[in-house]
Formats: C-alpha cells, structure tokens, sequence
C-alpha cells in the first residue's frame, strides 16, 4: 500500500512537472509570436505623415415633403399717414480739409517726422561675446548661434546630427562658481578648454563674465555643467576639511542634479573621497558610485576611447560589495606625486618615486536613478589644458590627449537625454546628408537612356550597418543591472542606463556577425546577417514561469533604413553607440583599415 502511495504521488509530481514544461513552452512560442506580429508591423507599415484636411459631410436626404400654402385670414394693416414725417432734410455741406494741416496733425501724434533725424546707434562690435537680447523666436532659421549665446536665455544648446556625431552644432554659456576648497577658477585652464572646443568643433564655449561664490543663487540651477576642480575655489582655512558645503548649498545642489544638471569634479584622493561623502549625503540611496567601464557612451562622445581616457588603466580594480558609496582611498598615489614637485628630491630619489607611483583610479560617476549626474577623475587633466612646463621632467605638456577627453566630456553632458541643454533642428535651409532608397532597376527604353547603365549594388556592401536590440515588450524599459552586448566575441559593451528600452549599435560592418546578448543573469548568442545601409532589429526578452527563468532573442526579417526605424519607434527611448576604426579592427576588419 505504501508503495502504491508513493508510485501515485511520483507519477502526480512527474504529470505537473511536464505540464508546466508544456505550458512553458507554449507561453514562450504564442508570447514570442505576439511580440513578432507588432515589430513586424512597425517596421512592414512606415508610417505616413500627411496633412489633415478638413472633411465635407455628404448632405443630409431628407425626405420630400408636399407644402401648401394657405392664405391668411387676417387683413393687413393700414398705415396713418398723420403721424408720418414726410419733410425731407437739407443736405449736408462738404468740407475739404487742407493736406498740410492732416499731416502736421499726424506728426503731432507720433508719426514720422517730416524733415529727417540724425542719430547714432551703438552695436556690438562682431569680435566681442556681449550679452544683448536679441531673441525673438524660438525657430533657428533666422537665428545665429551667436546671437543665441549673447541673449543668454538658455545656458547651453545643441543641434544634434542623426547621421554623424561630428557634425554636431550648438553653444554653452560657463559660469565661473567658487565654492569652499573647489571651483572653477582654475587659472587659465577652462578658457583654454573653451578655445580648444571653439576651434575644432562645432560648438560655441565661452566663459560668462559673472561670478558666483557659493552655490546659492537659482540661476546656477540653469547650467548644463558646473566644474568643480581643487584648488580653484575659495581658499580651505580649515586644515581638517578640503571642502564644505552649507545645508542650503547641499539643498540647492540636490535640485540641480535632480532637475538634469550634471558635475564634472577633479582632483586627488582626498579631494574626491570629501566631495564623494558630499553627494552621499545629498543623494542618499538614490544615487551610487561606480567605475565608468570603457563601454560607456562618454567615451565616444566625440572622440574615440575604447580604452578609456589618457592616463587610465581598466579593470585593475576589484568589486566591492556591501556600499555603493565606495571609493578607494589611493593617498599612497597623492604622496608620490607629490614628492615629484618637492625641489629637495635628487635625481635618484626622482627615478625611484616615478616608480613607485601606481596608476590612478581614473574616471568614475555618479549615477541617480540610472542617469549619469556627475563624474570625478583623480587624472587632474584641468592642470594640463593650459600647457606649461612639467616640472618633474620639465619637459613641455601635451596637452591634445587631455583637451580631447574633456571634450568629450562636455558633449556628453549637453547631448544627454535628460539634461538640461535645449536641443533644437537644424534649419532647413541647411544641407543634410539625403535619405533617399537606392534604385537599381535598369531604364526600360534604353534610346532615351545613352548613358550605360552600372550595376551598383555591391556599393551598399561598402555601407555600414546598424544593429538595434530592443527590450520586450514593446516599450518596457531595460530595468536594473542593465545589460551586455558582445559582437564577434571580441568588442563587449554594456547598457548600464536601465531606463532606456534598447541599444543602436552604428557603423557595424555589413556581413554576418555572431552577437551574443547577456541580460538578468541569461545568455543567448544567435548569428545575424547585417545589411549596409539597413537596421537589423533583435528582440529580447525574459520568460518566467515558477522558478524557470529563459533569455528569448527573435531576429525580425524586415531591414530598414535607420531614417524610417526611428520614426518607426519614435516612442522609444534608445541608446546609441558609434563604433570607430580601432573597434572595427576587433570585428575582424585588420586588412581594411
């Protein structure tokens, strides 16, 4: 009997065992066919934009109706001509008033004079950046950059370029602030940073005039980024305390990096882990500290990084768990460098400390509700912008690598979705590079045709690719931990912005590429064959059902341009990736380059 028990309850365990396996699969295949059915859709219909016209009803057909009309009973009235004024009024008299006297009478009311005024109008010589109202519309096709930056109603602007990252146009107004032990009163640094971005890209950087001390004033809260350096700020009359803030600073900066400002803060060690316990205390669980990896877009911004900036070395580092405040304390770091700037070193003693000095942490960020809001460096770059004389080596500073890195910096700041910098479309008078379907179909009548046709079609092949992976459901952010991406077995990035719901991955050589999705602790790899030109969409997704967890990932079979699926997902909030010459050597492209 008990045997008999126990055969009944195994064989109940082994029927719900399979029929949950069963439904599994059944929900995996009817919700990866849903999911299917509405890409398909957004990407087989494009969609039409056609203006609206209004609409005539067709009238109404009432039905006919026989009227009869029927004279009235009543007698009309007679008029009394007793009480009627028959007298007839004597005409008006016409006046004709002088000409000379109409227009002195006009004069006299504000018009124009009638004997010329002299007078002498002062403008703004073309060579200085004066502040002057000259705004009067919104739209940017009768207004220069220029004139946008003097008015000054908005801190920072940017005319994006879906086609090119280079092409990118626009201006940043910089307020100079000084707060206790930081700011960016750095001696030269930030107005050669300002003419370095003026000279070789599209953007307009200019340093304000003003000043504040302090972060108190609300016209502060309007700047896309505020520098915070050591030792550019008030000067620290506490040995105890690098930096400070008041509660009504803290409370301020809290605002500005909630409403989409951003910080771009460096210095040494001890500088940062103060400015660190700062945030902590303003940002509280909402926000975290955490080394930026070599994927992340501030990286290739602008400028290609896939290394990280100059003078960083990743991936030295060990995860530590427990805080997400940690910050390593690197004071051994501080103390080499500066035992380089005490003259008292000997040449050996200077050989031995250049040894000893172990590489900095790099570039790191603070991130609040998965939006990037500030990033601390300890590689000190602002002393570098400037130029000079090192005086370890005494040799002159390069100062290319460091300006390009800021550079990218900025970009990132003013192009970011949820900052604070205005973005706006480029006029159309402006020429941008055309959309337009390439045709190879050859002319039916080839007399009126003398022109040899050429069979272009191995040019799309030259084309780059783009790769977009999206989140299912449709709409569905990535969520917390992000993922990762890996192409080729050799490039891997990460998507670490766990509000976005997908990732453009451009300039992807056309061919076959084997790409491999890791997502909530799944992974799975499919093969895909890019199009030049096109966008070759992969959905993913998580089934869950009791304890069975499983990474779905669909390639959908309609390829379009990258025009048409953007505005075929224009709902989408997606995060887009330029690959640059030296990651394509890592797709397996060394003999091309």
């Amino acid at each position: 009997m008990f045997v008999r028990n126990k055969i009944l309850w195994f064989s109940v365990l082994a029927s719900l065992l399979v029929h949950l396996v069963l439904l599994f699969w059944i929900r995996q295949w009817w919700q990866g066919e849903v999911e299917n059915d509405v890409f398909r859709a957004r990407l087989a219909i494009p969609p039409k934009f056609e203006p609206k016209r209004l609409g005539a009803a067709e009238p109404l057909q009432l039905p006919p109706r026989q009227m009869e009309y029927l004279a009235t009973e009543a007698e009309a009235r007679k008029l009394q001509e007793m009480g009627l004024d028959v007298h007839a009024l004597p005409p008006s008299e016409i006046v004709i008033e002088r000409a000379d006297q109409v227009l002195e009478e006009v004069v006299a009311m504000g018009a124009k004079s009638s004997i010329p005024i002299l007078a002498r109008e002062e403008m703004v010589s073309p060579t200085e950046m004066a502040f002057i109202d000259t705004m009067g519309s919104d739209a940017m096709e009768l207004l220069r950059l220029i004139d946008m930056a003097r008015a000054n109603r908005e801190h920072g602007m940017v005319v994006p370029d879906l086609s090119s990252l280079r092409d990118l146009m626009g201006y940043l107004n910089v307020t100079r602030l000084r707060v206790y032990g930081a700011g960016s009163d750095t001696a030269g640094a930030l107005d050669a940073l300002a003419r370095y971005i003026r000279d070789h890209t599209g953007l307009l950087v200019q340093m304000r005039p003003i000043q504040y001390d302090y972060f108190l004033s609300d016209h502060l809260l309007k700047d896309p980024i505020h520098f915070l350096f050591e030792g550019g700020g008030l000067t620290a009359h506490n040995p105890a305390r690098r930096t400070d803030f008041s509660e009504e600073e803290k409370e301020l900066i809290g605002r500005y990096l909630r409403q989409g400002g951003f910080l771009f803060i460096e210095g040494r060690n001890r500088f940062l882990r103060e400015m660190i316990a700062h945030l902590e205390n303003i940002l509280g669980g909402d926000g975290k500290i955490y080394e930026l990896p070599p994927s992340h877009p501030i990286y290739y911004s602008y400028y290609s990084y896939p290394s990280g900036f100059p003078g960083e070395v990743k991936g030295n580092l060990l995860d530590v768990e427990g805080s997400e405040w940690y910050y390593p304390d690197y004071q051994a770091h501080d103390a080499a460098e500066l035992a380089l700037l005490n003259e008292d070193v000997n040449p050996f003693q200077l050989a031995q400390t250049q040894e000893s000095i172990p590489p900095p942490l790099g570039v790191w960020g603070i991130e609040l509700d998965g939006e990037l809001v500030a990033v601390l460096s300890d590689l000190r770059m602002y002393t570098q912008w400037a130029g000079g004389t090192n005086p370890a080596t005494e040799e002159q500073i390069d100062t290319g690598p460091t300006l390009q890195a800021a550079t990218n910096i900025i970009v990132y700041a003013l192009t970011r979705s949820s900052g604070l910098t205005s973005k706006r479309a480029r006029p159309a008078w402006m020429q941008t590079r055309p959309d337009v379907p390439v045709s190879f179909a050859e002319p039916e009548d080839r007399q009126s045709a003398p022109v040899d046709f050429v069979d272009d079609s191995d040019l799309l092949d030259e084309l780059d690719a783009t790769l977009a992976l999206v989140r299912a459901p449709l709409g569905d952010p990535i969520g917390r931990g992000g993922m990762e991406v890996v192409v080729d077995g050799g490039y891997s990035l990460e998507l670490l912005q766990r509000q976005k719901n997908g990732l453009l991955l451009r300039n992807i050589p056309a061919g076959s590429h084997w790409i491999e999705v890791r997502y909530q602790g799944e992974s799975k790899q499919v093969e895909v064959d890019l199009a030049g030109g096109k966008v070759t969409t992969l959905v993913f997704g998580i089934n869950r059902i009791a304890f069975i967890s499983q990474l779905r990932l669909s390639i959908q079979e309609e390829q379009v341009g990258l025009l048409q699926w953007l505005s075929s997902f224009t709902d989408l909030e997606m995060q887009e990736i330029f690959l640059s010459d030296e990651e394509k050597v890592l797709l397996g492209l060394e003999d091309d380059l």
